[in-house]
């Protein structure tokens, strides 16, 4: 299971990354292993897996989709030591447009691979090391809040954008919505509990301290790139970027004020 920790409005939220639009067809089929079919093609019995690049999975199944294929399969065991496995049906991945995104997505890919039912476990995701603070940076929201600001004529600004390297903080914006963010509700933690525990563990400094540290590094870390992607899509399309979601689509949402940008207010 893949999840992103973040802050907002005081809290800590663990919020679920999947892919929207992955649909189990078949259940307990006959095969060994974990895989990505693509036109036909297998990922493990490609030369493809010895690659290292974390974007090889996005990589290959770009490499191998025809025209005319809109889906993909992704195969999962259905228990840990099973030769059965679970057949999901999956749209192909939007072209590329940013590293950023691919790293993103093919870490939701990866994720669904090892995913057994039975045998769940969390993985961190990290927007910094996936690259959008590179692709969200102050230097690059500078410089659309210039653009915006100063050319009323909003056909104006994709030639504007294009022009100050900008095209990838834009178009990700517009494909980051291909990805299913839920809130986890019961793995929500006030801030203010997480501070005072750190402030406890501080004093022994064992190695429980530093993962608690790390944990709570991360989940800012997050929380102040995810206040960016709000920042820049409201001043560029008008809305909120609907990211990030409570259970059952809830859609009782306001906005807060985080670090004098707006942040969408999910807790």
């Amino acid at each position: 299971m893949l999840i992103l920790p973040i802050v907002n409005k005081n809290k800590i939220l663990n919020v679920k990354f999947s892919l929207r639009e992955a649909k189990k067809i078949k259940t307990g089929v006959d095969t060994l292993e974990s895989d990505v079919i693509v036109n036909g093609r297998s990922f493990l019995n490609s030369s493809w897996k010895n690659e290292k690049d974390s974007k090889t999975l996005v990589d290959f199944i770009r490499n191998n989709l025809v025209s005319k294929i809109k889906k993909y399969t992704i195969t999962t065991k259905v228990a840990l030591n099973s030769k059965l496995c679970d057949v999901y049906e999956v749209a192909v991945p939007p072209t590329k447009v940013s590293d950023a995104f691919d790293n993103i997505y093919s870490s939701t890919i990866l994720d669904m691979l090892k995913e057994t039912p039975g045998n769940i476990k969390g993985k961190y995701l990290s927007f910094k090391k996936c690259g959008f603070d590179e692709v969200f940076s102050d230097d690059k929201i500078a410089k659309v809040r210039r653009i915006v600001l100063n050319d009323i004529d909003q056909n104006n600004w994709i030639h504007s954008f294009e022009k100050e390297g900008l095209t990838e903080t834009i178009q990700v914006l517009d494909l980051i919505d291909i990805f299913d963010c839920t809130i986890i509700s019961e793995a929500t933690i006030p801030e203010d509990t997480m501070l005072q525990v750190l402030a406890s563990f501080s004093k022994i400094n064992s190695k429980d301290t530093k993962s608690l540290n790390n944990y709570y590094n991360l989940a800012l870390s997050n929380g102040e790139i995810y206040a960016k992607m709000l920042y820049v899509s409201k001043m560029v399309n008008g809305k909120n970027l609907n990211l990030i979601r409570k259970p059952l689509e809830t859609e009782n949402r306001q906005l807060v004020k985080t670090n004098e940008r707006e942040m969408d207010n999910v807790a």
